[in-house]
């Protein structure tokens, strides 16, 4: 199953990332449905910049998924970057974390190493099991 999500998870490099139309939280939940039939609903809209986003997330986080201490395939990451926080979906390739990511800073879905993505000032904050 490991190697089944990692190939799996590489179809959707180069979705296109779109305000509000096609973000991290609609990649996410794309994902949820395609790959693994979970219907996962994120707020994509935000409303009060930032700190709205912040608070409508971890409103919602805790609801919809549990963090977990060790990552598996499909599992969710929430990351933070410059104040906003991310979703993405993990696949594991020789025991290393790879995710997943859609961002207005990437243009486009890209699916790299954690620790690639913590290099560009990607800040890791949890796993995350989907209820």
């Amino acid at each position: 199953m490991t190697d089944d999500v990692f190939q799996k998870l590489q179809g959707y490099v180069g979705r296109e990332y779109h305000v509000g139309t096609y973000d991290c939280a609609h990649l996410a939940a794309d994902v949820q449905a395609d790959l693994f039939g979970r219907a996962v609903e994120l707020p994509a809209v935000h409303p009060g910049g930032q700190a709205g986003q912040r608070r409508a997330i971890l409103a919602m986080r805790d609801e919809i998924a549990a963090r977990i201490d060790v990552p598996f395939p499909g599992c969710a990451v929430m990351l933070e970057e410059g104040g906003l926080l991310h979703i993405g979906t993990v696949a594991l390739r020789f025991g290393e974390p790879w995710v997943l990511h859609n961002s207005a800073k990437l243009g486009s879905a890209q699916f790299k190493p954690l620790a690639d993505l913590q290099r560009m000032g990607m800040r890791f904050e949890g796993w995350y099991s989907w209820r």
